[in-house]
């Protein structure tokens, strides 16, 4: 895979879900995108800078209102998203401060398939208001363009649907910087993602990959757990490792079952009427099947110089599970840095155009409180070899 200076990644090819079943989650993306620090701080051509971790975020997001399956005969365009988030990774290692510019873009009416109906579109954004002022812009950070497509379905003259499935969705667009250094990138042919790989197999030999929750945390991890060979008590100032479930990054701790919801425990008792996702509050009782991890690889950092660190994990059943609820006067779960998770309104329609107004306020935000039991092993970055750069199977720090 090579990456190389004002390359556009986008995905192609996909199809999306049904209004019922993406309209909230593209609601949640407007909202997201619009109660952004700097969003309304754009420059005359309406660019605005914006986190990589809130653009790995809302691309993820994104991804999950696309379909790939064999009748639509796209899923080998199932990975689109998962390389422009390799090739994010990769732009970013060049830029000092972690931000990149921000083009948001609605009502655009792109159409899915050619007219003839031969071949997928793949440039959605429009040449002279999108394309040309985000190579202008893209010169020492890279341009994510965010398009925010109607979604009409469209039938050429043999009636075809060259359109979509009559239902809006976001159509994104990286632009990488033209201050880049062109790389070579190997690639880990996964069946579910594409990954740039860090040669950490010494380190988690003979251990099976499924027991291993893989995270990157921008510490100095000898000065936070130890030194190889730690055991950690109760009460130590860092004897646990808390991660935030959310849509996006939920399913490295959770289970999700065959029709592709969460896996949910029967004990839990689950409301239906109040289940909101990831989000359930279920009256203060954990209602996910958790992931058994019994270690942790811990990563410092996203570049090349990394550490790592591999820690025990005690017992699944000592680990702590605590519900933070705070919802804000839109109605909004929020989450770490205000960003809001969950719209916990929705309106109705009756047959006679009445609105009626519901809040299910039996949400909130998870988080587990791993436990951790001893530092394993530790390995230096001056010991480490790395094999195409950066590896997107950790997961980032949530901030």
């Amino acid at each position: 895979m090579l990456i190389k200076p004002r390359q556009l990644e986008l995905p192609v090819g996909f199809w999306t879900g049904t209004r019922k079943q993406i309209e909230n989650k593209v609601k949640d993306i407007d909202s997201i995108i619009e109660s952004l620090p700097k969003y309304n701080q754009k420059d005359n051509n309406e660019f605005f800078e914006i986190d990589k971790e809130n653009a790995v975020n809302i691309l993820k997001l994104i991804a999950e209102t696309y379909v790939y399956n064999d009748r639509l005969n796209n899923k080998d365009r199932k990975n689109d998203i998962s390389r422009m988030l390799c090739v994010l990774e990769y732009c970013m290692t060049q830029v000092g401060d972690g931000k990149l510019f921000c083009l948001h873009r609605t009502n655009r009416n792109m159409s899915r398939l050619r007219s003839d109906n031969l071949g997928y579109i793949d440039a959605p954004g429009d040449g002279h208001k999108d394309v040309t002022p985000s190579r202008a812009k893209a010169i020492n950070r890279p341009v994510l363009m965010l398009l925010r497509e109607n979604g009409y379905k469209k039938l050429n003259e043999n009636g075809v649907n060259i359109g979509w499935n009559d239902t809006a969705f976001y159509w994104p667009v990286l632009l990488t910087q033209e201050n880049l250094q062109s790389a070579m990138f190997a690639i880990d042919q996964k069946p579910k993602e594409d990954t740039l790989v860090v040669d950490n197999s010494d380190i988690i030999a003979g251990i099976d990959p499924s027991e291993i929750l893989k995270i990157s945390l921008s510490w100095n991890l000898v000065e936070a757990f130890g030194e190889e060979g730690t055991e950690c008590q109760s009460g130590d100032f860092l004897d646990v490792i808390s991660r935030e479930l959310k849509d996006t990054t939920a399913a490295r701790y959770i289970y999700k079952n065959f029709d592709g919801g969460w896996e949910l425990l029967p004990e839990a008792n689950v409301n239906d009427d109040e289940y909101a996702g990831v989000y359930t509050y279920n009256r203060g009782v954990f209602p996910f099947v958790l992931k058994p991890f019994r270690y942790i690889l811990l990563r410092s950092g996203n570049d090349k110089a990394a550490d790592l660190m591999l820690l025990e994990l005690t017992s699944p059943e000592s680990w702590d599970l605590e519900p933070l609820q705070v919802i804000d006067y839109d109605g909004y779960l929020l989450g770490a840095n205000n960003m809001k998770l969950y719209n916990t309104r929705d309106t109705i329609t009756d047959a006679n155009n009445k609105e009626t107004v519901s809040n299910n306020y039996n949400v909130c935000e998870w988080i587990i409180h791993y436990g951790i039991k001893k530092v394993l092993k530790y390995k230096s970055h001056t010991s480490t070899p790395i094999v195409g750069g950066v590896d997107s199977d950790f997961a980032p720090e949530e901030e």
